[in-house]
């Protein structure tokens, strides 16, 4: 509901009211501005449900278009996964389901939704505080000029009105709302008396906002659209722990950079050698959900490469301490490049050499904690990785 034209409505009853005889209401007039604010409480709501109609409509779009490239695909999880939303859906029942889902392309899609519901709800209950505020204004008025007149009794029903609106169900129910919302909020100061899990002491770092060309041999955090470009890859990326799912909190995507460059080819008649350069950088966008901004957290990147047999083995870990971050801002975090070179070389004899200056990389974990230590985010590149994934900051 568009402000401007709620307070004009309340403008409208205001001047109305001024029109009547100056020394008395009658209480008819009481029960027409009460029949009033149910109408523009009622707009409000129904501008509401109008919005969520269309976000349905869109996200059963989104999850026809996600089935039909799945099942064309061949991923059966996916198909699985979301004929089993579409029905949810389309039966009428919450857009948020009561578990996220495991599939993480279809977990994306519903964090977005929960933002969107965010959005929704945060417009809706700011309109109506904004709506009562104004009527009980109004309401406050006309009781302190029947209070002048004498008119006590009619000054009291009147006042008595104006107080009893915040105790109306929708009321009610939004002022809550803003009230947890705005109390959830981080104040700079009472974050800084906290008591800090010992890894999130020290000063955060800087966020780069310029165009950065090269990737950083160190953790980096960049203002989305500041980061180096690179040969990304799409993940399918595993939740290794729902504590750390993050999808009420925070919206993520999880890439990794993959760059091969061939640094030299030799050929012969009967003999070929060729070395290359690979570099990866473990890279991860994240931003708050509207109504539930970040403070201080920790990101770790634990690189894995492959160990004996099926087991993987740590790299090693790289940690960046990230200043608070508020809701609507998106941020690029990526963990150090890693690099090496190989040599490879073959005749025609059956002699076959292979060399490298380094492990050869597999995949990473990536895992955020908040101020106190408490995971709030998680996920793997790939889904062997999720048995290795860490529970804690690092000591």
């Amino acid at each position: 509901m568009d402000m401007k034209h709620i307070t004009r409505c309340w403008i409208w009853l205001l001047l109305g009211a001024c029109t009547l005889l100056a020394t008395q209401l009658s209480a008819m007039e009481l029960e027409q501005a009460d029949e009033r604010f149910a109408q523009e409480l009622a707009t409000i709501q129904g501008s509401t449900r109008e919005k969520l109609t269309a976000l349905r409509n869109s996200y059963l779009s989104a999850l026809l278009r996600f089935e039909t490239r799945v099942r064309t695909g061949g991923d059966l999880d996916g198909v699985q996964a979301a004929r089993q939303e579409i029905q949810r859906v389309e039966n009428g029942e919450s857009l948020l389901p009561p578990e996220p889902a495991t599939h993480p392309d279809l977990l994306q899609m519903q964090e977005v939704i929960e933002q969107q519901l965010s959005r929704f709800r945060l417009e809706e209950s700011t309109a109506i505080r904004e709506l009562v505020q104004n009527v009980q204004r109004y309401a406050s008025g006309q009781a302190s000029s029947l209070t002048q007149q004498g008119e006590i009794p009619k000054a009291l029903s009147w006042r008595n009105w104006g107080q009893e609106l915040e105790e109306r169900e929708p009321v009610e129910r939004a002022l809550t709302f803003l009230t947890e919302l705005e109390g959830a909020a981080p104040d700079p100061d009472e974050q800084l008396a906290a008591e800090r899990h010992p890894a999130l002491e020290g000063e955060p770092v800087e966020i780069v906002t310029r165009r950065s060309e090269e990737f950083s041999e160190r953790p980096a955090a960049y203002r989305l659209g500041s980061q180096p470009d690179g040969d990304e890859k799409r993940l399918r990326p595993g939740t290794p722990s729902m504590q750390g799912s993050g999808h009420t909190r925070v919206s993520v995507q999880v890439r990794l950079v993959d760059e091969v460059d061939t640094l030299a080819t030799e050929r012969t008649g009967w003999s070929t050698a060729r070395s290359k350069a690979h570099t990866y950088v473990a890279r991860l966008q994240i931003s708050p959900l509207v109504g539930k901004p970040l403070g201080r957290t920790l990101a770790v990147f634990d690189l894995f490469k492959r160990g004996s047999g099926s087991q993987r083995e740590l790299l090693r870990s790289d940690r960046i301490l990230l200043p608070p971050q508020e809701p609507g801002v998106q941020r690029v975090v990526d963990s150090g490049m890693y690099r090496y070179e190989t040599f490879k070389y073959r005749d025609d004899w059956g002699y076959r050499l292979e060399q490298a200056t380094a492990d050869e990389f597999y995949g990473y974990v990536v895992t955020v904690f908040d101020e106190k230590g408490n995971m709030i985010l998680q996920r793997s590149s790939d889904r062997a990785l999720d048995e290795y994934a860490r529970e804690a900051p690092p000591e």
